[in-house]
This record gives structure tokens, sequence and C-alpha cells, in this order.
């Protein structure tokens, strides 16, 4: 890796013809014969990529930064030589983003070690005075000799004795010249005034006498040649060298020993593969393809005599090589079911490449297909001033490859490149925010006041082992790293959020995004200088917000980067007026704990911590009554719908008071230390509105169940669904039908939950456990069960819960006339609007329930007679204590029950739309 700009060649104020790929392979012959012809004749091949300098390339290099390689960072030693500090900070900024890139992409967890890395300065033929590099090798020994990545840079050996001898003589000639040019004889000596003469009126004064010293074998406060001469075979942190002579100077043979005894000794070098592998390997190559169908490899695979293992078969064993391959970079393939039918032969000639016809800086890049995109003028300028694509430029800039512009567009959408747009009309051309686009932009003044927090980054496990854990002073915050291309993948992936829970429009810079989640308007904000992110929040409840945003950003950090850690961190002024930053989780716990903590040299209370913070503070305490609850057995998709769906009426009022809804969502109201079964039935219990996501997801476990299996929790919801529904103790419930999932292009995105008629292979026994557990909670806590419990069967319960009016989720794109649409367009907008729909039936179905005036409950008036919680001091003890109605609620009741059963009668409605 190299800085931008770093290469040779003229200047020219117009824009270059070819764009350049964000990484170049180069030749890989000329590569093994320069080793070769420095005796290394090892069977070990080299591939070397050159990564593009440009920011804009950043969110791509986590598809090819892995452990198993080796990387040269390399730097212009003028720069660090130079009488301009902005220059020299600039470099080593550039040296510190690659180190802790490099760790961050290639570190493991188990050895805390990452990849060799090889830092490298150019133009010795500028730089030439061993004195210099000495320098240079002493600023960069103090900038980063406590940075994670240090201990794996490889020194430069001098007296190394295969190379010494022509490294030795230069060196000689070269301190020769500097004592013959300050007139002196090689047995003068040189005082430190006259050593700092050497580096100039702009060296660091202090920089140069630790240099000094460092030289002063003798501590006789002079440096004779005898000095210089040893000082100058000393190991340094970097490999000096002229790039005008290429491997004719001695130190790239050096460069070139150090990077095979690197290689040989690795452990993926070592690792033995059958031959037959390599075989196929070559012979995938050999197609000249750059993607394959899976069939197509299996039969190649087959024709290197594939399976070796007769255990395995043919799938497995390939599925098992195009891993093994996969991970060393040689191949891409991804085990989803959307892509694992795709091996991509050739992963730079088929995604790089026209990706970055569309993610380069185009005031500089300008091919033919670009030139050709000009011309639709109203799309490359959203494109270039606002980091929107059209769909309409695609054809244009992926001329080339318009046989696999669909699957193309997958992987960018996959990997954080793309983020697709909700459109504004329904027959509107789909659209993507290019996030790497993004412009420099202040969007809007932060005003005194607001409610703000901080996320911090490190890749460091010991970040948060300071003094004072989860206590941080500004100065002790060393360690962080923001990726370039973290903010723009957080922001894309918060607007994909945004638009399924119906945010604002949003706002949108390089380094700020101006949002909403639902009705709650934020500002998150990349600090370039602090080296973290800021969330503003224009609200007086930050917790969702913050819940939400932390998440999103950790889904990121999993995908893409896992060995970085996200902080949030709030800001709290102490007594004596100091400013702290405090680790969220830290203050949760001790809060919780009803514990004090340490901030500087006070104790603070948590009664003082919970005063000062309490609106950040979660409050998942368990309500004496709910308006909502949510049963859903977790997995990806039916989690995420309880999520966003939660989110949009966690946003939103209902009701002429306008008051907010009172929702049970278990990750948010279930405690730590409790028994959730009977946590969650209780709140059940306490519920007006059931809503049961009964998709194939949560099915796919019941069809095992036997009379003996162990309790089945998301049955034990939907069972006490219906025994409530019985004695009239939940007022109304709306199953949320899901079918299955798919993100295959060829099929609808959710299927038809009818189509086989899964709920006739449901086990027709009753599942005693399941029901048992029901019995119980049922009986301890003064509710009747009813005569037909103990007869229900897992089929019965998951019949009779469909009975209900339902939301048929794959019925809700279906009215919007998008059957014209290209597949993959129809495929993307008909999951934008699902949660909302989702969401306006849970409060349509919520104010249908007949007003019920209630004294002292909790959640809304729709309910039946408040019930307490008493959640003692006891894990597990969830009693429930119903409240003594007066003569005038029963009759109430009674009547609203007759009533209620006159209006089912009436209706035969089985669908909510």
């Amino acid at each position: 890796v190299s800085p931008e700009g770093e290469s040779t060649g003229g200047a020219s104020d117009e824009p270059s013809v070819v764009s350049e790929p964000v990484m170049s392979k180069y030749n890989q012959d000329l590569v093994v014969e320069c080793l070769q012809d420095e005796g290394m004749e090892e069977s070990v091949v080299f591939e070397l990529w050159d990564y593009g300098g440009q920011d804009v390339f950043y969110a791509l290099f986590h598809l090819f930064i892995t452990r198993y390689g080796m990387f040269a960072v390399l730097f212009n030693m003028e720069e660090l030589m130079s009488g301009d500090t902005a220059v020299r900070a600039e470099c080593l900024d550039f040296i510190e983003f690659w180190l802790s890139t490099i760790y961050l992409h290639t570190s493991q967890a188990s050895s805390e070690s990452c990849s060799p890395i090889l830092i490298v300065g150019t133009h010795k033929d500028k730089v030439s005075n061993p004195l210099h590099h000495l320098f240079i090798s002493r600023i960069l020994d103090d900038k980063f000799r406590d940075h994670i990545a240090w201990p794996h840079v490889q020194v430069y050996q001098q007296n190394d004795s295969l190379f010494a001898p022509s490294i030795a003589e230069d060196t000689e000639l070269l301190m020769k010249k500097l004592f013959h040019s300050m007139d002196l004889d090689q047995s003068s000596t040189l005082e430190p005034s006259e050593v700092e003469a050497c580096f100039g009126a702009d060296a660091d004064p202090s920089l140069v006498q630790q240099f000094f010293s460092f030289i002063d074998l003798d501590r006789d406060g002079k440096i004779s040649f005898t000095d210089f001469r040893a000082a100058c075979t000393q190991a340094l942190s970097f490999f000096p060298v002229d790039n005008t002579l290429g491997h004719v100077d001695p130190v790239i043979p050096h460069i070139l020993s150090v990077i095979e005894k690197i290689a040989l000794n690795s452990d993926y070098i070592q690792q033995r593969v059958p031959f037959a592998w390599i075989k196929c390997l070559d012979s995938i190559k050999q197609t000249g393809q750059d993607v394959l169908l899976l069939s197509q490899v299996e039969k190649i695979a087959s024709e290197c005599g594939l399976p070796l293992s007769r255990k395995l078969g043919l799938s497995r064993e390939v599925c098992g090589m195009l891993e093994h391959f996969h991970h060393l970079g040689k191949l891409m393939h991804h085990n989803e079911t959307s892509l694992r039918d795709f091996v991509i032969a050739r992963p730079v000639d088929f995604l790089i490449r026209p990706a970055t016809q569309v993610v380069c800086e185009h005031d500089l890049h300008r091919t033919a297909q670009q030139t050709e995109a000009r011309r639709l003028t109203r799309e490359w300028k959203s494109l270039t001033q606002q980091a929107v694509l059209s769909k309409k430029l695609l054809p244009i800039l992926w001329k080339e490859y318009q046989d696999r512009s669909a699957l193309l567009e997958h992987l960018c959408v996959k990997f954080g490149i793309f983020i697709p747009l909700k459109p504004e009309q329904s027959d509107e051309a789909m659209s993507f925010l290019v996030p790497t686009l993004l412009r420099e932009e202040t969007l809007s003044p932060v005003a005194d006041g607001v409610l703000n927090c901080f996320l911090l980054f490190s890749s460091d496990p010991d970040f948060l082992q300071q003094e004072q854990r989860g206590v941080w002073r500004r100065e002790d915050l060393a360690g962080r790293f923001v990726p370039n291309s973290l903010f723009g993948s957080v922001i894309g992936q918060a607007i994909a959020w945004s638009q399924s829970t119906g945010g604002a429009q949003q706002k949108l810079s390089k380094t700020e995004a101006m949002m909403a989640f639902g009705k709650h308007k934020f500002l998150l904000q990349e600090l370039k200088e602090e080296k973290c992110f800021r969330l503003v929040i224009f609200v007086q409840n930050p917790k969702n917000i913050l819940a939400r945003l932390t998440s999103i950003v950790q889904n990121v950090l999993d995908k893409t980067m896992p060995r970085l850690r996200c902080y949030t961190a709030l800001s709290f002024a102490s007594g004596g007026g100091d400013r702290f930053f405090l680790d969220y989780q830290v203050v949760c716990d001790k809060v919780r704990e009803q514990e004090g903590m340490w901030i500087g040299s006070d104790h603070v209370e948590w009664t003082e911590l919970r005063k000062e913070l309490g609106e950040w503070l979660p409050s998942n305490a368990l309500l004496s009554s709910y308006d909502v609850f949510f049963s859903y057995r977790q997995g990806d998709f039916d989690s995420e719908v309880v999520q966003k769906v939660y989110d949009i009426l966690s946003y939103d009022v209902v009701g002429e008071e306008g008051r907010r809804l009172e929702i049970f969502y278990d990750q948010v109201r279930l405690k730590a230390g409790r028994r959730f079964d009977l946590d969650f039935m209780k709140a059940m219990a306490c519920t007006s509105l059931a809503v049961p996501l009964v998709s194939s997801h949560a099915l796919a476990r019941m069809f095992s169940l036997n009379e003996g299996s162990a309790e089945d929790h998301v049955l034990m919801e939907w069972c006490l669904i219906l025994e409530l529904q019985l004695s009239g103790q939940l007022r109304s419930c709306l199953p949320v039908i899901i079918g299955p999932v798919s993100s295959d292009l060829d099929r609808d995105p959710i299927g038809n939950f009818f189509a086989d008629d899964p709920l006739a292979r449901l086990p027709d026994i009753v599942p005693r456990r399941t029901v048992e557990e029901v019995k119980k909670f049922m009986s301890n806590n003064n509710l009747v069960p009813s005569a037909q419990l103990e007869e229900r069967t897992v089929r019965s319960i998951v019949k009779e819960l469909t009975k209900n009016l339902a939301v048929l989720t794959w019925t809700l794109a279906d009215s919007h006339g998008q059957s014209v649409l290209p597949r993959s367009d129809t495929h993307a907008r008909e999951l934008f609007g699902l949660f909302e729909q989702v969401a306006k039936s849970v409060i349509k179905a919520y104010e249908a329930i007949p007003v019920q005036p209630q004294v002292g409950k909790t959640g809304g008036d729709r309910g039946l007679p408040a019930l307490e919680v008493d959640e003692g001091s006891t894990p597990g003890d969830t009693r429930l204590k119903a409240k003594e109605p007066s003569v005038q609620e029963l009759m109430e009741e009674i009547n609203r029950l007759k009533a209620n059963q006159v209006q089912q009668a009436q209706s035969g409605c089985c669908s909510l739309m």
C-alpha cells in the first residue's frame, strides 16, 4: 500500500481517460523470476497486489485484506525529513492508518497477532544519508512503539550476513561523503549542534537530542566515525529503498528474502492441501471465465478426481474446497442461499472493476462508459453531487457486464457498496445510495444543551482496562481507530432502517447524517480529529435511537471488521469541573446493581448517576399491563420484523390523548436473573392485544414435537393466547403470518404460508409439558383454565390461532402494481413498506378494541381491570394480584362481553390487509 500520488509520470489538468482498478495485480511470472534470480527456488508462488490510495476504495478492502498474506506499507522518506510539520504529520497518519487497518482485518482473537508488516521508505536516491535513515527510524519508533500492530512490523537487519557486504559498502561511502562535506576526516568527532545541523533548522531539537544519545555509544557527548559506522549497521524499523534502481538496490533482495522466510513459516503455507484440489483450482482458472455456476465447478472437480472422501461426497467436498480457496483469496464463494450457486473465479475482474466504474473519484477518472453516462445529465449530477445512483445509469456503466449485472448488483448491496433507496413513486426507477461518494458538508450546527453521546472504536482488547474501569479522560483515549469506510457503511444501514420504519427524508454528507427512526430525529457525525462518532438526539427519549444505532454499528462491524469494538461513552462533569467519558455499559451495570463508581478523585453514588444520566439508561421495568405483546421465535427475519415494527410503534402515538403504546418486546422488557417464561406469561395475561408471528421459521421446531418433548415456549405463548381469549382476559389477537422467506431473485421474497399446507404436517398430539406449564401458570394466578386445554394438540393450537383476523405478509405488496418492474426491483420494493404496513395493522387492530375505562392501568384504556405486578425480591416470583372490581365495573364488563359475542357472530373476516 502506498500514498496516493506516490507514482511517477507527468501531471495533467485533464482527467485520466482510464480508470485504474481499486487494486492492481502485478505480473506473477515476473515476481517469481525475480525471486529465482536471488536463488529462491522453493515452490511458493507469490501474488502481489497494489491497493488503491483513494478514500473511495477503502470500503472494499475488507473483501481482500485477510490474514493470509503479508503487507508492505510504502511512504516517501522526503516527507518525514520535510520542514513542513503538516506534511510530516500527514505521512505519519497515513502509516498509522495502514497499521491499524492491517491489524483490524488480519488479527486473530486467539493470539492477538496479525499478519507481518514491512514498512518501506522510498526515494532513497534523494534521502541517501544513513544518518537520516536512523533519524526516520527513530521517528517511527517514537510514534508507533505503543501501537498494537508494532510488534508485527519486520525490522531491517542491516548487518544480515547475506547482504551485508554490498549494504556496508554503500553505507561506508555515504558516511565518508557526509564527513567530507563538513570538512572533517575519519578521526574527527561531531558535537550535538553539528548533528542538529545535518537535519536542518526545522528538525525537532528534542528528537535530535534523543537521536544523538542513541548514537553516542561512549556517552562522551561526541560522535565519532566509528560510532556512526556502528549505528548505521543497527536494525531499522523500515527498509529504505531507491525505487529508481529496482532490484539492483541491495535492500530489495533483502526485502524479498524476508518475505520468503515469512511465507515458508506461515501456517497456511504449511497446511497440506490435496493435489486434486490444486488441480481443480488450476482448471477453474484455465476456463478463462470470471464466474462459473456451482454445477460447472462440481463437473470440473469430478474430472479432477473428487470426491476424495466417500463419506463427504462430491457436493460437500467441493464446498469445503471452495471455502478454503475463498479464505486464501484465490476465488470468491458465499454459502448463503442466494449466492451459493455462483463461484467467482476472478474476484477483481468480476466485482472490483465494475464497482469502480461507480465508486471512484469521477473528477479524476473518465472511462468511455462514464463519458457516455454523463449524457444523462440529471442522473449523473445525482450520482456525483448527491451520491445517489439511478438504475438508469447501470446499463451504461456496466455495458461490458450485462450478462452478470443482476449478480453484481446483489453483491454490491450485500457488501454495502450500494444501499437501496425507497422510491417516492411506485413507478419511479430504483436508485441506490453510494456512501463512499458522499461529499464533505456541514449539515447543521449543534446547539448547546442537546442530548449527545459518543461512539468510540478500538481493536485493542484492553481499551476498557483503565485505572478506573470505564472512565476516560480525553487524553486517555489512545488506541482509537475509525476506518475510513465505517461512517459510510453505518449511515447506509441506518438509512435502510429509517426507510423501513417510516423515517423522514435524510440529509447526508461524508461526515454527517441527519435522519430519523420513525418520528425521532437525530444527527450522526464523524469527528475526524477525535477519531470517534458523535450522536446528537433531538428528542427527550434517546434510549431507543441509541439502542438501534449501536445495534446497526455492531452489525456492520460483525460483517466487515469483527475485531473492531464499539464503546458508547457518555459525557460527565465531576464535582471539580473536570470532563470525563463514561462507558455506557459500565454506567448501566452500576445503576442496576445500585453501586457507586470512582470518577477521577470523586466517588459518585449510583443515585447521582441515575439523576444526571437517567434519560440514557434503559427502562425495562415490568409493567402492570401492556397494550401489545409480540410473540415470536427468534430468527433472522422474524426478529427483524418485530424489531422494526416495535421501533415504528414506539415512535408513534394512539388515541385522542396522543399517548405512547406500552409494548411487551422480550429484548427490552425481560430482566436478567428472573424466570423469563413466567415473566412473559404474566405479561401476556396483562395485555390487550397479542401479536403472534406465525411463520415457517416458528413452526420448524414444532414438526418434531411429541408428547414427551420439552416445553416449546412459542407454543406455550400461543396456547396461553387461546386460553386468555376464551376467558375474555385477552381482548384481541392479530396473527402476522409469514411464509417462506427467500433472497433468491427468482422467487418471491415472502412465499404463501399456506401453499404446502404446513398445518396438516404438524403433529396431532398433545404437547403435555407445554400444556402443563400453561395450566400451572393459570392456576397459580387466579385464572381458570378451559376444559379444552388438556386436549389441545400442536396442530389444533396453531390452526385455531390462525383463525383470528390476520395479516398475510405475502399479500402486502401485491396491491402496488409492481409486477411490470424488473424482478430485482420488485424483490427490493416488496420489503420496503412491509414493516410499516404491519405496524399500521397493529395500530388499527388495537384501536378497534372498544374503549373500556380503567383505574390505575399502566397501558391503555382498552383492557380488563389492571393487574399489579409483584416482582418481590426472589427471581421468578411473578404472581398476579387482581384488583377487586366494583359492581359497576363488573356490569360494564358483562355488557361488553355480550356485545363482543354479537359482533364476532356477525363477522366473517379472516384477513386484515
